[in-house]
């Protein structure tokens, strides 16, 4: 872990002195670093690991609760001291990881490309040719780091898809989990906001999941919303490579609203799992259109909530203008209207649980439309708020933020012309997170030719004694 460790210090150090404007890593203690991978190289010398996961690096979002990180939400005026870890960082703790530090993110969470005027936006590790693509966001340095390599594993957060989103456009696996079963800080009131993990393959996700999963035992809600225990059953106990007996939700309609790249990619995969013997099953989701209003206004408004303070104070200014067009929205809703999205909300929960008793297991979906958006220069000085883009990212992913329902992402192809990863959305029933699982680890052979590195990507196991190569240094540079 020591050795690890050093070469990951001198390459993020090296990234942020020649990047600038495009940080993926914005936080690190690298005294407490050096100390916690030096306590893990002991424990491995002494054979007495902490965990599964004893000496492995790991990043946090900026906005989860860190020990010895500050919580920024992206902004320059932010600067909360975290007294003790939530209850995800405490579980990876106990396994031995060794956290890195924080990642950049949309501010405030509230956009879907990763942009951020502070820290400088990341640039998707799949960019080539000298043309830059966004993340996604809003867990955009997360979703990066994990692509390029930098780490294996990092943890994330989901209030409309920023797990997924940025997954989804950077190729690898992200999860957002049952509402509460990852813990969140319950002193923040957020009903659609979701942890979970991002991984570079669908073991390492499971294997997360099951450490982070538990309910906090602070949270008041608690006794209203009974848990069963975590278990991954169906990824662990079914180890047949068929899916016979599985029942796959489409919405075709649904499928067709993207572009024309993601709806073969996207039928290719279901055509695989029906060779595997799963039942496709044509369904409807109706009232899509409400929905996504009652998930804008249920977001917007507790966002606001959340940053009242800052908003009505000299700190107005110092969000970058996106933010505070998407605030003043939060702002505006009246008490009914909160109250109508819930009327809705309650509507979709209740069809989509109807849905998974009766009909499906399994709902298939794009993760986003399209593939990763461009990142036009003329936004850098201050940015961009562009509505039809962001609503497009999240089109298939609201209804799991609303509903609560898990919803897990990966990739399935890569564009033939700009090689930008293709990914899908699986999402089941409340707490079977196992089955989600258990369908991916059928899902490889769909990625012919399998996972392809990105153009900037970092090897920091390194095949020699030199932390970059060549080759490393000319892509950091760029």
């Amino acid at each position: 872990p020591t050795q690890v460790v050093d070469r990951l210090i001198n390459i993020i150090e090296e990234m942020n002195s020649r990047n600038q404007n495009s940080s993926v890593v914005t936080q690190m203690n690298k005294e407490e670093l050096q100390l916690q991978a030096a306590e893990s190289t002991k424990r491995y010398q002494n054979k007495n690991i902490m965990g599964v996961l004893d000496g492995v690096p790991i990043l946090v979002k900026d906005e989860i609760p860190t020990v010895g990180h500050s919580v920024t939400l992206g902004t320059s005026f932010i600067f909360d001291r975290v007294e003790k870890d939530v209850l995800p960082i405490i579980k990876l703790k106990q396994q031995g990881v060794l956290i890195v530090g924080k990642t950049n993110q949309h501010e405030i969470g509230i956009g879907t490309t990763g942009f951020n005027l502070l820290h400088g936006t990341p640039k998707n590790p799949y960019g080539r040719d000298g043309r830059h693509y966004y993340t996604g966001g809003s867990t955009s340095g997360s979703a990066a780091a994990v692509a390029m390599g930098l780490v294996p594993l990092a943890v994330g957060a989901d209030g409309g898809g920023s797990i997924r989103i940025p997954s989804g456009l950077c190729g690898i696996v992200g999860l957002k989990a049952t509402y509460k079963r990852v813990a969140r800080d319950c002193s923040v009131g957020c009903s659609v906001s979701h942890a979970g993990p991002m991984a570079n393959n669908v073991h390492d996700a499971a294997l997360a999941y099951a450490i982070m999963a538990g309910e906090a035992e602070n949270d008041h809600r608690r006794h209203s919303q009974m848990q069963p225990p975590v278990h991954l059953h169906a990824y662990l106990t079914n180890q047949s490579t068929d899916l016979k007996g599985l029942r796959i939700g489409i919405f075709d309609e649904h499928i067709k609203d993207s572009d024309e790249n993601v709806q073969r990619a996207t039928k290719r995969a279901i055509e695989h799992y029906r060779q595997l013997g799963a039942e496709i099953v044509p369904i409807t989701l109706p009232h899509l259109q409400e929905i996504h209003m009652a998930h804008a206004i249920t977001i917007s408004t507790e966002m606001y909530s959340l940053m009242e303070e800052h908003y009505q104070s000299s700190h107005f200014n110092q969000f970058c203008p996106e933010s505070r067009v998407s605030l003043a929205i939060g702002r505006s809703w009246s008490s009914s209207e909160f109250l109508a999205a819930q009327k809705v909300r309650s509507y979709a929960m209740h069809h989509i649980e109807v849905l998974f008793q009766n009909k499906v297991d399994i709902i298939l979906s794009p993760a986003t439309p399209c593939t990763a958006p461009l990142m036009r220069d003329d936004v850098a000085s201050h940015g961009e708020s562009n509505l039809s883009e962001t609503t497009a990212l999240m089109k298939y992913m609201i209804h799991g933020n609303l509903t609560g329902i898990p919803g897990l992402v990966f990739p399935i192809a890569y564009d033939d012309e700009s090689s930008l990863p293709i990914s899908i959305q699986l999402q089941a029933a409340h707490w079977r997170e196992d089955l989600l699982f258990r369908v991916a680890r059928q899902s490889q052979d769909i990625l012919r030719g399998g996972i392809t590195k990105p153009e900037l990507y970092v090897d920091v196991l390194g095949s020699d004694n030199s932390v970059h190569n060549e080759k490393q240094s000319d892509i950091l540079a760029n």
